[in-house]
């Protein structure tokens, strides 16, 4: 794309460009009643998700329910570098979605467990079970 502009101080016919601070290259295009995320294409993170009912997005795919979902089909899986190590060596993610219904699910589910952690940890309910370590007090001489 070419900006043909020519007022004060541009230069005419300089091609437009993004700088790379404004620059999405891990945002995905949303879609609605799902949840979109990337997944490392490593320690069978992919297939982890495929098994929790998470989906391959493709290149190309528009937003309409799209489910072609064969072992063939990671072939055409959007995929994205997220990381460039220090020794040259990049890491890709896959773009995959899941129906919003379910990933609410899951994300309960997930809550309860942390909020049953979180109450074992509050001390005023630890003193009241009757476990008690003592207490620190403050002493400056």
């Amino acid at each position: 794309m070419v900006d043909n502009s020519s007022s004060k101080g541009t230069i005419p016919n300089r091609p437009k460009r993004t700088p790379l601070n404004r620059q999405k290259v891990l945002a995905a295009e949303p879609r609605k009643g799902f949840v979109r995320r990337l997944v490392n294409e490593n320690f069978g993170r992919v297939q982890a998700f495929l098994d929790a009912g998470w989906t391959l997005c493709h290149k190309n795919q528009n937003n309409s329910d799209n489910r072609v979902q064969d072992a063939s089909s990671l072939d055409s899986a959007d995929r994205r570098v997220v990381n460039r190590g220090r020794d040259a060596s990049t890491n890709t993610g896959v773009l995959m979605e899941i129906p919003e219904e379910f990933y609410k699910e899951d994300y309960a589910e997930k809550q309860k467990e942390n909020d049953r952690i979180e109450e074992m940890l509050d001390p005023t309910k630890t003193k009241m079970a009757g476990i008690d370590y003592g207490e620190m007090k403050k002493t400056f001489n």
